[in-house]
């Protein structure tokens, strides 16, 4: 067979080339991908000659997604929140919200921004929420989304029409028939839990709960003294910080920690807990090529060859299945094999999320490629955090920030690198103190 006929022979289902057929393309939430998604429609050609239609439904008041804070003194909004030693009001409603008051970005702002606008001059590199969430108010802004959205309008439920081709998409108020439909909802509305023998008892006993409640450490001399915080992710790595800063005992437990105490025994790094006995992103550039990607395979569906897609989905398997099998059991069954490799399916090594998005860019026949200077400041993110902190609790941030980016792009490259040789400098000089 042909190439050409084999392309024929895989043609996407339900997806017709006629560029000249007006369209309706849905975006669900209003978040960073959402407004990514809506701006990269509102670019094309297609777009501007109007035979597509875009229409967003967010679920919330505004545009921002979990970035979006909403005042939680007015009397729509209980006190749903983790206050510990009490338990949530509600343990089975996350909060649409699921921010913590020390929270700030776990990347420098000028590598997770959008492409097409900076952030302010003079912002925090790792800024906290309220400014990603101004910055996010400002891009719908400058580009004129808003009038693309529907706030207020949460999808209730979502069907695919084999007979029109067509996806089906209802709102309590209001139902569209779309043409494309781009789910851009994120996935931090629902906590996931370890697996752990125990933490349920814990749980319906009030004695612990997810970090999606947690907002600050309340006063250590009113209650606990003692907290345990499960995860080396950047919310298992704030909370330490926080419930150190506030006085307690920490008992930071995360898969390859070593068994240790530090800070005569205030923290206490402890490997995986097998028991609980009873007693309780993408760097915002990256969706919008990805939106991108997807709008050309939609305007375009013969361009896309699903047997190369095919290939490459078999290989990326195989990948995965021989990066974990020293993590599988011998005896485990084909289906914990896959539900293994779905959990890791999205993750990248470090590298590997920026070679996608050459890929992509390659795909969309974009010339632009990844700065060389992003992957240098990815891969040295956990310096330039822990100098921002120590710069920003010794009160000489502000001087650091003084006019950055109001010449241009490079002025916040230098920053970064400074910030670099600041950290290693400062760690060489804790090193030769011991």
């Amino acid at each position: 067979m042909m190439r050409s006929q084999l392309r024929e022979s895989h043609r996407i289902p339900g997806i017709s080339s006629d560029d000249a057929t007006p369209k309706t393309i849905v975006i669900i939430g209003a978040g960073p991908t959402g407004l990514a998604a809506l701006k990269a429609v509102l670019d094309t050609p297609q777009c501007k000659a109007g035979l597509w239609k875009p229409i967003l439904f967010e679920s919330r008041a505004t545009v921002g997604g979990v970035w979006y804070v909403p005042d939680f003194s007015l009397p729509e909004h209980p006190a749903e929140l983790l206050r510990l030693p009490e338990a949530p009001s509600k343990p089975d409603i996350p909060p649409a919200t699921p921010l913590y008051d020390s929270l700030t970005t776990n990347l420098p702002h000028p590598l997770m921004c959008y492409a097409d606008l900076p952030f302010p001059p003079s912002t925090p590199v790792f800024p906290k929420a309220p400014v990603v969430q101004t910055y996010l108010e400002s891009y719908a802004s400058h580009f004129g989304l808003r009038p693309y959205i529907m706030f207020n309008h949460p999808v209730s439920d979502v069907t695919y029409s084999d007979e029109s081709k067509q996806w089906l998409v209802k709102t309590p108020s209001i139902t569209i028939q779309a043409d494309l439909l781009m789910v851009c909802n994120g996935h931090y509305g629902v906590p996931r839990y370890p697996q752990t023998p125990g933490v349920s008892d814990w749980l319906a006993k009030g004695k612990g709960s997810h970090s999606m409640w947690y907002r600050h450490p309340p006063d250590p001399t009113l209650g606990w003294k003692t907290v345990l915080i499960i995860g080396a992710g950047p919310s298992g790595q704030d909370l330490t910080a926080d419930f150190r800063e506030a006085g307690y005992t920490v008992i930071h437990s995360t898969t390859d920690s070593p068994n240790e105490d530090l800070d005569n025994a205030k923290l206490k790094r402890r490997p995986r807990i097998s028991r609980y006995e009873s007693a309780d992103q993408g760097p915002l550039p990256l969706v919008q090529v990805q939106a991108r990607a997807v709008l050309k395979a939609f305007a375009h569906p013969e361009t896309l060859d699903l047997t190369v897609e095919a290939v490459e989905i078999m290989n990326r398997y195989q990948e995965l299945r021989g990066r974990l099998w020293g993590s599988l059991d011998l005896a485990s069954s084909e289906q914990d094999e896959a539900k293994a490799i779905y959990k890791v399916w999205h993750r990248y090594e470090p590298m590997e999320q920026y070679d996608y998005r050459d890929h992509l860019c390659a795909m969309i026949n974009d010339p632009a490629r990844v700065p060389a200077w992003h992957r240098e400041m990815y891969m040295r993110k956990d310096l330039l955090r822990r100098t921002w902190v120590a710069l920003e609790k010794s009160g000489e941030a502000d001087e650091w920030l003084r006019g950055v980016g109001e010449g241009g792009e490079h002025e916040w490259v230098d920053l970064l690198r400074g910030l670099v040789a600041k950290g290693e400098e400062r760690e060489k000089e804790d090193r030769a103190k011991l």
